[in-house]
């Protein structure tokens, strides 16, 4: 990540993105990565996800035996205070990392009690997408890959998977490459579990290769995995309603986009374009949407996510994409670096919609929650990290922030804890 560059921005720009400090929240932290000799616990945890007895999975990108990062499970306390951590499989611990390397993605659940996530290297730095389903007989996980990028000539079914994904109802599993395709700037996929009887495993299909307008009009090289209305409430996503995604790159003036994409009854996916960003000619709407995580999408199909760059001190947005008087508009809610000395961070991290239409994230700085209302939208930071004695509660958030249904937040640090190799935290507002 770069760094935090702030400029002076004028005061009529700081009334119109209010930020005030956030009522008391209590951070924990669960887990300080790199307590084992050489790492071999993992070190710079990344995604994070909940499983329904209240343990916590998640992949880092560094550590365990092998050094290419590891599947983890922190499991709550039994007695004591402190939280079990257990790795649940090694990166790159078969030849030519068939099992993949460099797990950026998240952990997204079926609903099922599975879970399913990519990597952007492995079998032979192409990247895969692995599965993880309960080992009930021996209260443990199995660890499984389901399809190996570049499969096909000149990687036409896409490389390095990476953000999140969508599963639905039948179990088809939804998700981005980074690269490849036809132009080699990045596909749209899906996974569909084979039926037949006897057979296991997964056939995949590209749903849309971006660039395919002139100039990547389209959009190009997606990252942040997709979503749906709906997802936040945990409502399960039923294959006939449209996927939001952004992409890093293209649009018509290179800043990224925000898009839709929706099945046709011909089978076919129509990709449509819902923002351009950058459009404004100095990118104060921004540029580069984040590619930790995924949107966030309330009922009524209003569209909230950042940018790593543009906006009032090109440090970053909070933006909502919204459709009215039958026209998709961008409004920029919130401008990175606008606190005093930058306390607020880049923005860097997925959101999350809470019961109440609160939108909680993470800058490379700092846990924030902001109220959506337009140009007058309230910012608060809900905890400054590396505020302890050598950044003891983390440092460098960088991926996705859970919240359980008592609303306590949970996340990683890359950086900082008790052994400098990354936390696990919980939150509560």
């Amino acid at each position: 990540m770069g760094a935090v560059r702030c400029v002076p921005i004028a005061l009529a720009a700081l009334a119109a993105f209010a930020a005030t400090p956030a009522p008391a929240a209590h951070l924990s932290t669960l887990y300080s990565f790199c307590r084992q000799a050489g790492c071999a616990d993992g070190s710079g945890p990344y995604s994070v996800a909940l499983t329904s007895s209240g343990d916590v999975l998640g992949t880092t990108v560094q550590g365990g035996t092998t050094q290419n990062g590891v599947v983890y499970q922190l499991s709550p306390p039994v007695s004591g205070r402190n939280w079990r951590e257990k790795v649940l499989h090694d990166f790159c611990s078969k030849p030519n990392c068939t099992d993949g390397d460099e797990a950026f993605s998240q952990l997204n659940p079926d609903g099922q009690g599975n879970f399913f996530g990519a990597t952007e290297e492995g079998d032979g730095d192409n990247g895969i997408v692995f599965e993880l389903s309960p080992d009930t007989g021996h209260s443990g996980w199995n660890f499984r890959a389901i399809y190996s990028f570049c499969s096909l000539a000149n990687c036409a079914d896409g490389l390095r998977g990476d953000g999140a994904m969508v599963i639905d109802t039948s179990g088809n599993v939804y998700g981005i490459a980074a690269e490849g395709g036809i132009v080699g700037k990045g596909v749209v996929y899906e996974l569909s579990p084979v039926t037949a009887p006897g057979r296991k495993g997964y056939t995949q299909k590209v749903l849309y290769d971006f660039c395919s307008s002139a100039n990547c009009a389209d959009g190009a090289i997606p990252t942040n995995g997709l979503t749906y209305a709906g997802a936040s409430s945990g409502a399960p996503y039923d294959g006939t309603t449209p996927l939001f995604g952004t992409t890093n790159r293209g649009g018509a003036v290179d800043g990224g986009v925000v898009f839709s994409l929706t099945p046709m009854e011909n089978g076919n996916w129509n990709e449509t374009v819902l923002h351009d960003f950058c459009a404004s000619g100095v990118c104060h709407d921004g540029e580069t949407p984040v590619a930790a995580g995924a949107l966030a999408v309330d009922a009524s199909d209003n569209i909230f996510g950042a940018t790593y760059n543009g906006g009032d001190n090109d440090s970053g947005v909070i933006y909502e994409v919204s459709f009215s008087n039958r026209k998709w508009r961008e409004t920029t809610l919130y401008s990175f670096c606008s606190l005093p000395s930058c306390t607020d961070g880049k923005g860097t991290a997925n959101m999350i919609l809470d019961a109440a239409g609160n939108l909680y994230g993470m800058s490379d700085a700092a846990l924030f929650r902001l109220v959506p209302d337009g140009r007058h939208s309230t910012f608060e930071v809900v905890h400054q990290f590396c505020s302890k004695p050598n950044c003891t509660d983390g440092g460098q958030p960088q991926g996705n922030v859970v919240m359980d249904a008592s609303g306590n937040l949970y996340g990683a640090t890359t950086a900082g804890g008790a052994h400098g190799g990354g936390t696990v935290f919980k939150l509560t507002p």
